[in-house]
C-alpha cells in the first residue's frame, strides 16, 4: 500500500524539530510511505530542517511545495488565532496535497498537522481499521484553564452530544451525554463521528470521489476540516476516529518541554533495546510489549490528555479560534432583605473581585443591608433600587423588577445571585477567561446547600449539588425572554434563558441560605406561610429541614487552604459546633434551644454542666480502645470523664480530663480544640469528626482534606500488622496471586521501567508476600525487600523463593536481619518503593525523609496509597472499605499527599490514580446515582474515573526537592 504523508508547514523550529523526529519513528505497515510538506515558513531554519529531514530520507521526501508566505499565524500562551484568509489558504495547501496523492497513483493520503507527536504505531493501525477516513484522536485544552477537548465532534460546528432530530435536551441530559462522548474517548477502540481533522488518513476511493477541504459558499462553518467532513458525508463516507495511540499536540511552550522529554525517553528505550551490552545474557522471563511501554510513555509526559472533567463545560466557536479579546462587562445582579447580619458582607466582598458593576433591589429591608452594599461595593458602578415595601410574597414580581433594572444598565453578561451565595475562591481567576472563551449565552453551575461552617448537605431531599442551574447568561437583546408566572419558585432568570446556547462550568456555588438553626427555622416558617401545601415546592423537603440528623459533607476548598476558616469568625453564637455522627450537627444550639429530635439512637438531652452528662442513646461513657490503653498503661484515662455525646469526643490528650476540659470540649472553644488535636498535616484546628467506627475513630481537616485516626499519636502499628497479616491473609493473597501479580506486581515494576530504566539496587517496604520483588529481580534489578509478618515471609520463600528480610523500616538504624542477609542504608537506592504502606505509617514526614535519605541522589520514590476521593469512598460513604480498615491511619488526596511529601523534601514527578474493573459491579450497585450499565458504559466509568483522578489506588512517583 502506497501511503504519502502530507504535512503544510509553517511553523516555529522548535516544534518542527519535534514533530519531524516524532515521523521518522513511524512504522510502515508494508511500503514505506513517502512525505510531502507545502514549505510556507517565514522562518529558514524551520526550512532548512525540512530540508535536513529529506537528506536523512533520502529518495522518500519528495520535493517540497511552495507556500505563499503572506501571513504570519498570531498565538500566544492563550490561543491560536486564525483568520479567514488563513483559513481558506491552508485549505488551499491540503487540496494541492490530495491533487498530488490522486496524480501519483497513491492508495491514501494521511494528512497530520505540523504541531503533533505521533506514536510509532499511529499509521498502521489507521491502516488497519480498513476505514475509507480514519484520525487519530489527540486533546488539546485550547484555553489554559479549559477542559482538555478532542479535535473530533459529533455534530455541527462543535457538538460533543448525540441528539435526534427533533429532540429538544435539557442542560442536564446535554451535559451528560457531552460526558458520555468524552468519556467513550478515553477507551481505546474504534469510533465513528461526525467531525474530524489534523491527523487523517484518506484513502484513494475517498478521494477520487472528490471530496476536498475548499469552502461550500453556503455554510457558515469555520474551518476547512468542517467543509471537508460535510463533503464526506455527502458523498456518503462515514467518518471514524481511532483512539488507540493518541497523539500529543504541542499546543503551547509547556507541551513543547513535555514533548522534548518524551522523545528523549523513546529514544533512551530504543537505544537500550538495540544495545547488547545493555541486557544480561539471560533474558528476562518479563517483557513488556514495546507499544505498550511507548503508550505508557505517552502518557507519562502527556497525562493531561486523560484528564476527564467532572462536568464538561466545552469549548465553543470563539474558544478553539478567537483571539484574546478585551474583558467582557460583568453586571451583578442582587435582591436583598435584611441581610446585613447575615452573609451579605462577605458574599459582596467575594463577588467585588470580579464584577464591572452591580445591580441591587432593596427589598424593604429594615435594617442597614442598602448601606452595607455602597460601603462594600464603593468604586464599583451601583445601581441600589429601594422598594418601601417587601414584594418577595410574589415573587415573579421582584425578579421581573430585578431583570427590568439590571437590563437598564446595558449589561453584555448578567451574574444573578442571592445574598447569601457565592462562589468558590478559584473562580475570582478563572471567570474572565470563561466568558471571554465561550460561544454559549447561558452558564450553569451546582450550587451547595451549606448546613454548618464546614459541611454540606448530601441526602434524598437536598441533592442541588448534584445538578446545573443557570447562574450566568449573555443579555440578547432579540430573544424573546419568557417567565414562568408562578408567584414563588419562578426562578431567577426567565425561564427560556436554557433555549439560548449553553454550557456547563465545574465551578461551585456555595448557597449560606440555611446554615444555622435560627436561619432554617425562620426559612421553614416563611414556606409555609407561602406555599402551606407545597404547591410550588416539595413537602418532604419542607419537612425534612428539622431532620435531626441530615447526612453532611465536608466542603473542601483546596485554594484558600493554610487560610484561617473563613467562618471562625462568626462562630460566637456556634461555638462548640461538631459533626454528630457525620452530620455537622450544632450541638450547642441543640442544647440552648432545648431540641429534642425525634430519632432515638441520635436523641441529645439539655447539658449545663458537666456533671449533667448523661449515658442516654448517643449520650454515654466509652471505653478506650484496647491499643490506646496497651500504649498508655501507666497513665489510664479516667472512664467516667471521658464524654462522647453522639460521636463528639471530649478526650484531650491521654490524661483524665477535668471538669473545665469537659465544659471547654463541649460548649467554649472551636473544633478542633474540641477534638482534642490539630490536623497532623496542616496544623489547623479546624478539625471535625469524619465518622466513629467501633473500635476507632476519624477526624477530618476542613483546611487540607486530611482524614486521619484521632489516637494516632498512640498507635504502635506493629502490633496491629502483626495481627492482620497473619496467615488468613496470605491465604486470601495466594487465592488471588495471578491478579495480584499481574495487576499490581508488573504495574509496578512498569513505573520503574518508565522513571528508573537504570535497572539498579532495588529498596521495597513492606513487600507483603513478595510479588513485586520477585518480578523486579527477573527483570534484573537488584533488589531487597522488608516485611515484618512473618507468615507473608514464608509465603515469598515457599512460592517465589524470595527472601525477605524481617522488621519494620526504623529509619536509620539496620533492619534486623536473618543469616548473612544484610540491609545497606547508604544512600545508594535508585528506587524505593512502598505500595500500599504509607497509610499504615503513625509518622509519615520522618518515615519520608528516611527514605528520601536512602535514595541515590537522581533516585526515585514510588508510592501507592488509597484514594481518599475514589469512588469507591463515594458509594459507600464512611462506610468504605478503605474507611473501615482499622489500619488505615491516614487517608490521603492528591492535594494531601502532594503536602506531606513537599514537607518531607519531596516532589512528585507523577501523581495520578487507578480504578481495576475487579469488584466495579458492586461499586455500581452501591453508588446511588448508577443504574444497571453496559460493558462499554461500565468501560466508559473506569476511564471516567481514571480521568477525574477517583480511581481506589492514588499512585506516585516522587524524588528529591
Amino acid at each position: 500500500m502506497r501511503i504519502l504523508i502530507g504535512s503544510p508547514v509553517h511553523q516555529k523550529p522548535e516544534i518542527l524539530a519535534l514533530f519531524l523526529q516524532a515521523l521518522e519513528r513511524l512504522e510502515a505497515p508494508d511500503v514505506l510511505p513517502d512525505y510531502l510538506f507545502v514549505d510556507d515558513n517565514d522562518n529558514p531554519t524551520s526550512s532548512q530542517w525540512l530540508a535536513d529531514f529529506a537528506d536523512r530520507l533520502p529518495g522518500r521526501v519528495l520535493p517540497p511545495l511552495s507556500g505563499l508566505q503572506q501571513y504570519e499565524n498570531r498565538s500566544d500562551e492563550h490561543t491560536h488565532y486564525w483568520p479567514p484568509s488563513l483559513v481558506w489558504k491552508v485549505a488551499g495547501f491540503k487540496n494541492r496535497l490530495i491533487d498530488y496523492a490522486l496524480q501519483h497513483h497513491y492508495d491514501a493520503l494521511f494528512l497530520v498537522d505540523s504541531d503533533l507527536i505521533l506514536h510509532s504505531r499511529t499509521l498502521c493501525r489507521l491502516v488497519e481499521t480498513e476505514k475509507d477516513i480514519v484520525s487519530e484522536i489527540f486533546w488539546t485544552r485550547w484555553q489554559p484553564d479549559g477542559a482538555l477537548l478532542p479535535q473530533v465532534w459529533v455534530s455541527d460546528e462543535y457538538n460533543l452530544f448525540h441528539r435526534e432530530e427533533g429532540e429538544v435536551l435539557s442542560a442536564e441530559e446535554r451535559a451528560h451525554r457531552e460526558l458520555q462522548f468524552i468519556h467513550q474517548l478515553h477507551i481505546p477502540g474504534l469510533y465513528e463521528v461526525g467531525g474530524l481533522g489534523a491527523c487523517t488518513l484518506i484513502r484513494r476511493r475517498a478521494l477520487e470521489v472528490g471530496i476536498h477541504f475548499g469552502k461550500i459558499p453556503n455554510v457558515s462553518f469555520w474551518g476547512e476540516d468542517r467543509h471537508f467532513c460535510i463533503r464526506a458525508a455527502a458523498y456518503g463516507f462515514p467518518l471514524f476516529v481511532d483512539t488507540h495511540y493518541p497523539a500529543m499536540h504541542m499546543y503551547r511552550e509547556g507541551d513543547r518541554i513535555k514533548a522534548e522529554q518524551l522523545l528523549l525517553t523513546l529514544n533512551g528505550i530504543t537505544q537500550s533495546e538495540n544495545d547488547p551490552s545493555s541486557t544480561s545474557s539471560t533474558p528476562p522471563e518479563i517483557t513488556i510489549p514495546r507499544d505498550l511501554r511507548e503508550s505508557a510513555v505517552f502518557a507519562k509526559y502527556a497525562t493531561d490528555s486523560f484528564v476527564v472533567p467532572p462536568a464538561f463545560s466545552g469549548p465553543r466557536h470563539s474558544e478553539l479560534h478567537a483571539p484574546p479579546v478585551s474583558r467582557p462587562k460583568l453586571t451583578l445582579s442582587m435582591t436583598i432583605c435584611n441581610e446585613a447580619d447575615r452573609k451579605l458582607a462577605e458574599v459582596l466582598r467575594s463577588h467585588r473581585e470580579y464584577i464591572d458593576e452591580a445591580v441591587i433591589i432593596d427589598d424593604g429591608s429594615r435594617d442597614d443591608s442598602g448601606d452595607l452594599c455602597r460601603d462594600l461595593l464603593k468604586g464599583i458602578p451601583l445601581r441600589l433600587i429601594r422598594n418601601e415595601r417587601a414584594s418577595f410574597t410574589n415573587e415573579v414580581e421582584l425578579r421581573k423588577q430585578q431583570w427590568s433594572e439590571t437590563l437598564a444598565s446595558y449589561p453584555e453578561w448578567i451574574l444573578n445571585m442571592d445574598a447569601d451565595e457565592m462562589f468558590e475562591s478559584r473562580f475570582v481567576q478563572g471567570v474572565h477567561a470563561l466568558l471571554a472563551g465561550t460561544k454559549a449565552d447561558t452558564i450553569c453551575f451546582r450550587l451547595f446547600d451549606m448546613w454548618s461552617p464546614t459541611h454540606y448537605r448530601d441526602d434524598d431531599y437536598w441533592q442541588a449539588h448534584r445538578y446545573y442551574r443557570p447562574f450566568l447568561t449573555r443579555y440578547r437583546d432579540s430573544f424573546p425572554y419568557k417567565w414562568k408566572e408562578q408567584y414563588l419558585h419562578c426562578g431567577r432568570f426567565p425561564d427560556n434563558v436554557l433555549e439560548l446556547p449553553s454550557e456547563i462550568s465545574d465551578y461551585r456555588i456555595q448557597h449560606w441560605g440555611w446554615y444555622t438553626p435560627a436561619i432554617r427555622t425562620a426559612k421553614y416558617e416563611r414556606y409555609q406561610q407561602l406555599d402551606p401545601d407545597a404547591r410550588y415546592g416539595w413537602k418532604e423537603q419542607y419537612e425534612s429541614i428539622f431532620d435531626p440528623t441530615p447526612r453532611l459533607s465536608l466542603w473542601i476548598d483546596p485554594d484558600r487552604e493554610g487560610v484561617k476558616n473563613q467562618h471562625e469568625a462568626e462562630s460566637e453564637d456556634t461555638s462548640g459546633v461538631n459533626s454528630v455522627v457525620n452530620t455537622g450537627t450544632n450541638i450547642q444550639d441543640t442544647i440552648a434551644e432545648g431540641t429534642h429530635p425525634a430519632r432515638a439512637e441520635n436523641r441529645i438531652e439539655a447539658i449545663h454542666t458537666a456533671e449533667d452528662v448523661q449515658v442516654a442513646n448517643g449520650v454515654h461513657l466509652v471505653e478506650s480502645a484496647p491499643v490506646y490503653e496497651a500504649a498508655n498503661s501507666a497513665n489510664p484515662v479516667d472512664k467516667n470523664a471521658v464524654a462522647k455525646i453522639a460521636g463528639v469526643h471530649a478526650i484531650i490528650g491521654s490524661h483524665a480530663l477535668t471538669k473545665s476540659e469537659i465544659e471547654d470540649a463541649l460548649y467554649g472553644k472551636g473544633k478542633g480544640e474540641a477534638q482534642g488535636m490539630a490536623c497532623k498535616l496542616c496544623g489547623s484546628s479546624n478539625t471535625t469528626l469524619f465518622h466513629r467506627y467501633e473500635h476507632f475513630t476519624l477526624l477530618g481537616c476542613g483546611s487540607c482534606g486530611l482524614i486521619f485516626r484521632n489516637d494516632v499519636d498512640h498507635i504502635q502499628p506493629e502490633n496491629m500488622i502483626a495481627e492482620i497479616y497473619n496467615v488468613k491473609w496470605v491465604a486470601m493473597r495466594d487465592s488471588a496471586a495471578a491478579s495480584t501479580y499481574g495487576d499490581h506486581a508488573l504495574f509496578g515494576l512498569m513505573l520503574l521501567d518508565m522513571f528508573s530504566p537504570g535497572k539498579g539496587k532495588l529498596l521495597e517496604i513492606g513487600s507483603g508476600t513478595g510479588e513485586f520483588i520477585h518480578a523486579a529481580l527477573q527483570s534484573g534489578w537488584s533488589a531487597v525487600g522488608i516485611e515484618p509478618s512473618i507468615d507473608s515471609r514464608a509465603y515469598a520463600k515457599y512460592k517465589y523463593d524470595v527472601d525477605l528480610l524481617p522488621g519494620f523500616w526504623n529509619g536509620d538504624t539496620e533492619t534486623e536481619t536473618e543469616g548473612d542477609t544484610a540491609l545497606s542504608l547508604h544512600h545508594e537506592y535508585e528506587a524505593v518503593a512502598c505500595w500500599h504502606v504509607l497509610e499504615h505509617i503513625a509518622d509519615p514526614v520522618t518515615f519520608l525523609t528516611d527514605l528520601r535519605e536512602q535514595l541515590q541522589p537522581d533516585g526515585t520514590l514510588y508510592i501507592t496509597v488509597p484514594n481518599k476521593n475514589s469512588f469507591t469512598n463515594e458509594a459507600y460513604g464512611a462506610h468504605s472499605p478503605l474507611f473501615t480498615e482499622e489500619d488505615h491511619l491516614y487517608h490521603y488526596s492528591e492535594h494531601t499527599l502532594t503536602r506531606l511529601l513537599e514537607k518531607s523534601g519531596l516532589r512528585p514527578m507523577s501523581l495520578f490514580t487507578r480504578q481495576l474493573p475487579s469488584g466495579l459491579d458492586a461499586l455500581i450497585q452501591a453508588h446511588p446515582l448508577y443504574g444497571e450499565l453496559t460493558f462499554t458504559e461500565q468501560m466508559g466509568l473506569l476511564a471516567k474515573l481514571q480521568g477525574e483522578k477517583r480511581g481506589h489506588e492514588l499512585c506516585c512517583v516522587a524524588r528529591a526537592i
